[in-house]
């Protein structure tokens, strides 16, 4: 089984919008960031409070803070992006946007393109991970292929994501339970 695919500079994007969703790291972050700006505009309030004994004027400051503070995730998934995007921006990514071919072979993914090629074994992947637009097919924790379906050149993107996700979830199970696979 083979595809044939191609990027564009937004769907890098999605490798950035998915580690930020499904990392703890990167949710726990968010969450310490919300808590420690609701603490700061509370004893700011107070702080403003005790100062002025100005209830309304310090109601509203609390619901202006509250609402800028529920913004906070929007915020930074922003900056994520455009970091990502001005990052990408910088370098000349020659070989990044060129077509690619990825195959499936016994227990490998093998990738090429007219910068090189190579494979990895499937109980090696990181995660697989997919969507109606891409299939993020995860080396390690923080780099992955990115295939959109919009960018498929030539193949069954359907398919193949499908065939991915099963042979992954193959190699996961056997490494889960290794006493099955000499038994076979």
């Amino acid at each position: 089984m083979e595809i044939t695919y191609q990027l564009r500079k937004e769907d890098l994007l999605a490798l950035t919008d998915d580690l930020t969703k499904r990392s703890p790291t990167a949710r726990r972050i968010v969450r310490r960031t919300v808590a420690t700006s609701l603490l700061a505009s509370a004893l700011m309030c107070w702080g403003i409070w005790v100062l002025t004994r100005l209830t309304a004027a310090v109601l509203m400051i609390f619901v202006v803070t509250t609402l800028l503070t529920a913004l906070i995730p929007f915020r930074i998934k922003r900056n994520q992006r455009r970091t990502t995007a001005s990052l990408y921006g910088e370098g000349r990514n020659r070989a990044l946007f060129l077509p690619k071919t990825m195959s499936i072979d016994r227990d490998f993914l093998c990738w090429s393109a007219e910068s090189g090629s190579g494979n990895v074994k499937f109980e090696y992947l990181e995660r697989v991970s997919r969507s109606d637009t891409y299939l993020l097919i995860y080396l390690n924790v923080r780099f992955a292929y990115v295939v959109p379906r919009d960018g498929v050149v030539s193949g069954d993107f359907d398919a193949f994501a499908s065939e991915v996700e099963r042979r992954w979830k193959k190699a996961m199970d056997l490494i889960a339970e290794p006493h099955e696979a000499y038994s076979m």
